[in-house]
């Protein structure tokens, strides 16, 4: 699809709209036992799983408008049968997270319980556990154990390029764009830290998701699996980035947040 609109301008009603297949102008007027599109395809004979940032399913401060669909809970609590991720919109603008949810377990991640910076996990990615890795290893790992059987509906829902911070979210504000690598942006002298951080964030992003394609390829999946990639707002202002720096809105008028 080379024209399209993402369902809201911030992120969890947007993918409330995915989940509900409701205009974000109706999701008011959802009854709360709406049928979820895991849901219905779960009911279909669908393995559905899910992999990221679950918003609008969230364990703690779930959106109550504009939908009275209740939200509290984690996505196996809406017709997904795994999910490994973040399971809440307040944690997950934290790229190096001490700990995440791995179906109904909070587990600890060790590397990240120590003293993290842009400078120190730069210096040593290896060192931390960065989430966008997270995401994409949990993915391909249950495509790689996976054994032939009913279809699939794999939502695997990154958080980069959203502005994030390298210290303990909620209580730590967004202070740019962390990224393990500067992937060849770092000779750009002249650009400020967080546009070069900006920039390697969604290259390594798109290096993840090649990594995922070829997993189905080497699974046999590539020709009988339908691969929807999408963002879930516009460009955003946020952690220090400026939509113009890169003409990111490619000449629309407003940025995420914004109507147009």
């Amino acid at each position: 699809f080379t024209a399209a609109y993402a369902g809201y301008t911030v992120c969890a009603p947007s993918r409330a709209t995915f989940f509900t297949g409701r205009h974000s102008g109706r999701l008011a007027g959802a009854p709360a036992d709406w049928p979820l599109l895991p849901q219905l395809l779960q009911a279909a004979g669908y393995e559905t799983v899910a992999f990221g940032k679950s918003a609008p399913m969230d364990i703690v401060t779930p959106p109550r408008l504009p939908s009275v669909v209740e939200w509290g809970g984690t996505p196996l609590d809406f017709g997904f049968d795994r999910f490994a991720g973040q399971p809440s919109q307040l944690y997950c603008h934290n790229m190096y997270p001490a700990d995440w949810t791995v179906g109904g377990r909070v587990e600890p991640l060790p590397l990240n319980h120590k003293p993290r910076s842009r400078r120190l996990c730069m210096a040593r990615p290896e060192a931390y556990n960065y989430t966008t890795d997270l995401f994409a290893d949990a993915a391909i790992g249950w495509l790689r154990a996976r054994t032939p059987g009913p279809p699939f509906f794999a939502y695997v829902s990154f958080t980069v390029p959203h502005a994030g911070g390298w210290d303990q979210a909620p209580h730590a504000a967004e202070e740019g764009q962390p990224v393990p690598r500067g992937l060849g942006y770092d000779p750009h002298g002249d650009w400020p830290a967080v546009e070069r951080d900006h920039a390697a964030s969604v290259t390594y992003l798109d290096g993840r998701v090649g990594d995922l394609l070829q997993t189905l390829a080497e699974r046999g999946l590539e020709r009988s699996t339908a691969v929807f990639f999408a963002s879930d707002n516009g460009a955003h202002e946020e952690g220090g980035h400026r939509i113009g720096f890169f003409n990111s809105t490619g000449g629309l008028r407003g940025h995420k947040r914004a109507f147009y």
